[in-house]
Parts: structure tokens; sequence; C-alpha cells
């Protein structure tokens, strides 16, 4: 099966930027949305028997995944080759910050939004998209719910984020 791009693809991209489990696609959270979302797509685009969509647990955080190392090596291609893949704003675009923010994004009670673990290919992208950060906060918030908002599960969940 050969990926091509699509938004889903980009969105699941972007969720696996940070994952870290050789020779597999997943992501690393403690929002039960987000691992339903991501098992559903899994299924979808890539034909994931559930029964191979393995789920751990270490200190309160959950790993949802499934080994493939062709796809996985095929995400990994699109993240390193974000900032000059996704250089204006597009659909395409947008479900792969989706994606990133539902992994590394974090929301503190002060408000402040941050993204963690940000690579230098990741700061470039996100200034080709006018989103600037400083130390890994998120400085215009405002710009960037506004391009994931309804992409995003991260977002979706924390309404609040909307008056930002």
């Amino acid at each position: 099966m050969k990926i091509k791009l699509t938004p889903e693809i980009c969105y699941i991209a972007g969720l696996n930027a940070p994952f870290k489990e050789k020779n597999a696609v997943g992501v690393e959270t403690n929002i039960k949305e987000i691992e339903t979302h991501f098992a559903e797509l899994a299924m979808k685009l890539f034909e994931v028997d559930p029964t191979r969509i393995m789920v751990t647990e270490e200190e309160g955080r959950h790993s949802i995944y499934f080994y493939n190392s062709r796809i996985a090596k095929r995400l990994a291609e699109i993240r390193s080759k974000a900032d000059k893949l996704f250089r204006s704003q597009n659909d395409l675009s947008r479900n792969y910050l989706a994606g990133m923010f539902d992994s590394m994004g974090r929301i503190s009670g002060s408000g402040g939004v941050f993204m963690n673990g940000l690579q230098p290919v990741d700061e470039v992208f996100l200034a080709n998209m006018g989103i600037h950060t400083k130390g890994g906060r998120i400085i215009n918030i405002s710009s960037l719910i506004a391009l994931i908002s309804g992409t995003s599960v991260l977002a979706d969940v924390h309404s609040s984020l909307r008056g930002a």
C-alpha cells in the first residue's frame, strides 16, 4: 500500500512525530478521545487489525500503537520534510499541525499553551504556519486555535481555548 498525502495521513504523521517506539506508529497521551481517534484512523487508513493495536501505560500516560516499519518510516519522512512539504496554510498542513498539537501540546492551568519536544524542523514548520513560539510556549494561541479548531482533538476537548 502506497501512502498518499491526505489530510488524515498528515494528521497521523503529526500525531506520530514524537513517538519513540522503533518501527511503530503511535501516540503517547492521557486523553481517551485521542486514543480512540488514533485507533479508528489506524484501522481505517492502514487496515490495522484491532487486535494488533497495543496499549501500554507508564506513569499515568498511555501509549497506543501498532508495529509497521514501512508506515513508520514513511511518517518519519513526512516529519523530516514538514518545513518543505507544508509551506502554506491548507488542509494538509492544518491536519499535520492538529496531529502535532494533539501529541505534543500541553495546556497549563494558567491558560498557557505549550508544545513540548519541538525539533528545528517543527519550529520552521510552525513559523510557516504563522505560529510563534518561545521555549515551546505558543505566543499567539488564537492563531493556533483558528487553524486547528475542528481538527485537533485536544483543542476541542479544551474548548475554553477558543476565547484565547
